[in-house]
Formats: structure tokens, C-alpha cells, sequence
């Protein structure tokens, strides 16, 4: 059998885990399989940039955090970069290229001043923010997210000697859920994430696990995920773990086919393009399993928004 180790390279790369697929391969290598220098170099430097990248941005969050501190603002940490701080113990396998924070406040209470000074310094930082809420996730308003249960919840600790927030347990992996959907369930980075927090968060209690997700509508997205991160990486999730969603037997059946089917037949190449389009979007089957997640209330308001951002 041969390889084409310049598309597992590429593909690693684009799915973010190069680093994953750099350290396991020299360990194959270690036990005689052949692999070109060219791949391994390619796998090789990827890794490299990755653990560049985060270093800086350590720099940055340490920076945003003390300049928020300075204000007395209260920040959480969501999405890459709050994982590779709460989750992974080695965060350069895996590519995280921004920063997602939620300020703790609600931008109507503030200023046009203090909003620009808080706009300019964080885009300088390249650092991605939102007063209160993050449209990542609640997918642009689809999902009711609680984000005042989301603030109740939260985790304190401290980072570098500032005050920051996580996500509680419960609502990192739904989060991690809703965004896999956002990436139509197949980036394994994304896969990894839940694997992976699940595997760290095991005081997990499951049945709120399924109460908190029908609470924020996103039970049959939940369900997808965490079904394709079980049949992809084989994550350790408890028996029947699928009835604290409550999903309608007829629904949860369509669902399991549908991603039985797409798991078989559709490849982890990221957003594949079938070279057609919707409201100047591309589309491609493999949108099927993000769209039939959604209720038909959501299937509605996200082809309006689509729509609404492309004219």
C-alpha cells in the first residue's frame, strides 16, 4: 500500500492537528515504517510555527488580561485557547490560531469611549471579543444560550497572577459540541477537543449534561458530536450516555443513519466543495448532518442569516 504523505500533510495541517500527526509518526518510524523526510519536515515545521504561535499568544492573553484587570472587568476564556490552558497538556499538538474572550459585562452599560479603547487594544492583539455573549456560541443567535447560567457557572482561577474564568464542565463541552457543528462535525481538531475534555473532565454529570443541552436547544447537536468524536476516536463516554439527551427515538434513529452514512462515505477534507453555491455560499453534502441537527425553527433562521450576510 503507498501513501500520499504530502496530502496527509496537508490535510493534518488544515484539520490542526499537525503536531498529533508529527509526534505518532515518529513513533512509527521508530518501529521501521518509511516515511519521506519531505512529509516528516512538513509535519516538522508545522509543529514549530504551532508552538511559536502560542507562545505569542501567551504574550497576548497575559497583556489582555492585565489591561482588563486594570478596568475591573471580569473576562472568560472560551474556545482554543481556553483549552490549551484547562485541557491539554501539550497544547502545540494541536492548532488554536486565535483568542475568544467574553467580557463580563454588557456593552450598553459602557461608553462609545471605553468600547473604541477596549475595541483598538484588543484588535491590536489580535484577540476576538464579545461584551456578555459570544456569537461562536450560540451560532449567531440560533441557539437560547443562558448566559447569565453561563456567568453563574464559570470556573475562576489565575494566569500568570490575573483573574480569569472557564467555562463550567458542562457548558465546555457543550460549547466544544456547538462547534463542531460550526466546522459540520468532521474537523478532528475539533473532535480531538471533546475527546480530549471529556477524558480531563470526568466529574461530568450527564443527566444535567442532557438537561443543560435541551435548555439551550442543541440536544441533536450534542448527539451528533458526540457520536462522531465516539465512532473517530473511540472516547470514553458512559453507557446509554445518549438517552440523557431525551431525543425522540424516530429522530435519534435518522440521526445515527445520517451519520453512519456520512462517516463511511464522506472525507475528512475539510469543507469540501461540490461547485455548487446558495446565496453565494458553498455547498456540499456534507453540510446534510450540521443542517438536519437543527429544529425547523433553526433550519429557518440560519438560511435567513445566511442569506441576510451575503446580500
Amino acid at each position: 500500500m503507498t501513501f500520499d504523505w504530502e496530502r496527509i500533510a496537508l490535510t493534518a495541517e488544515q484539520h490542526g492537528v499537525s503536531g498529533l500527526i508529527y509526534r505518532n509518526l515518529n513513533l512509527c518510524q521508530s518501529s521501521g515504517l518509511e516515511i519521506p523526510d519531505k512529509a516528516i519536515q512538513k509535519l516538522k515545521l508545522s509543529n514549530y510555527k504551532n508552538a511559536v504561535i502560542k507562545e505569542r499568544q501567551k504574550e497576548r492573553l497575559v497583556r489582555a488580561l492585565s489591561f482588563f484587570h486594570d478596568r475591573g472587568l471580569e473576562v472568560m476564556l472560551i474556545k482554543g485557547a481556553a483549552l490549551d490552558l484547562c485541557v491539554y497538556e501539550n497544547p502545540d499538538y494541536v492548532l488554536s490560531n486565535d483568542i475568544d474572550i467574553m467580557i463580563r459585562a454588557k456593552r450598553e452599560d459602557y461608553s462609545k469611549d471605553f468600547y473604541k479603547e477596549v475595541k483598538t487594544f484588543l484588535h491590536k492583539q489580535g484577540i476576538e471579543f464579545q461584551f456578555f455573549s459570544h456569537h461562536d456560541m450560540d451560532i449567531n443567535g440560533l441557539l437560547p444560550i443562558d448566559y447569565e447560567s453561563i456567568w453563574e457557572h464559570a470556573e475562576r482561577t489565575e494566569f500568570y497572577g490575573f483573574p480569569i474564568l472557564f467555562l463550567s464542565p458542562i457548558d465546555l463541552i457543550l460549547s466544544l459540541c456547538i462547534n463542531s457543528n460550526r466546522k459540520r462535525y468532521f474537523r478532528l481538531k475539533s473532535l480531538c477537543d471533546i475527546h480530549e475534555t471529556i477524558q480531563i473532565k470526568r466529574d461530568i454529570i450527564w443527566p444535567q449534561l442532557g438537561e443543560r443541552a435541551r435548555e439551550f436547544q442543541c440536544e441533536n447537536i450534542v448527539f451528533i458530536a458526540l457520536l462522531v468524536t465516539l465512532l473517530t476516536t473511540g472516547c470514553n463516554l458512559p453507557l446509554n450516555w445518549d438517552e440523557y439527551l431525551d431525543i425522540h427515538p424516530i429522530k435519534r434513529k435518522i440521526l445515527k443513519t445520517a451519520i453512519n452514512y456520512l462517516v463511511e462515505r464522506v472525507s475528512f477534507y475539510p469543507y469540501p466543495f461540490s461547485g455548487k453555491s446558495f446565496a453565494g455560499r458553498a455547498i456540499h453534502f456534507s453540510l446534510v448532518l450540521p443542517y438536519i441537527g437543527y429544529k425547523q425553527d433553526q433550519i429557518i433562521k440560519k438560511i435567513s442569516y445566511v442569506a441576510r450576510t451575503r446580500n
